[in-house]
């Protein structure tokens, strides 16, 4: 049996506020709508993997110390992410970073989306970009 990873679903409370987040935060693009949900993903990712946003979740808090659950996102370069950074800091999304971490991790930086989920933003990981 041949497994393929095809998408990550996340309930949240307003769900066109968080559409909003990850389509001009996040650069992804919605590829299927209906009322009670949304499938986002990137060009590079189109028929392989999405992110569905599910309306009728509770907006939480993580807690970074004991839960570090996150959506993981590659840029193309590091002068991308500190881009980022600095655009998360004006919209108030900014969660920590950017920093290096030991390999594989690479360069990192985190972001709460509307509803708290994190999104790691990341540059020089072996996987993805």
């Amino acid at each position: 049996m041949t497994l393929s990873i095809t998408h990550i679903a996340l309930h949240v409370e307003d769900l066109d506020t968080c559409i909003d987040f990850y389509q001009g935060f996040c650069e992804l693009e919605v590829v299927h709508r209906r009322d009670s949900a949304a499938w986002l993903t990137s060009e590079a990712l189109k028929n392989k993997f999405v992110i569905v946003l599910v309306k009728g979740g509770k907006r939480g808090k993580q807690k970074f110390k004991k839960d570090f659950s996150h959506i993981g996102i590659a840029v193309d370069s590091l002068e991308e992410l500190l881009k980022k950074v600095k655009e998360g800091k004006k919209l108030g999304c900014y969660a920590f970073g950017p920093f290096e971490e030991d390999y594989p991790t690479g360069h990192i930086a985190g972001f709460l989306d509307p509803n708290g989920n994190l999104v790691e933003l990341s540059y020089g990981q072996p996987i993805g970009l």
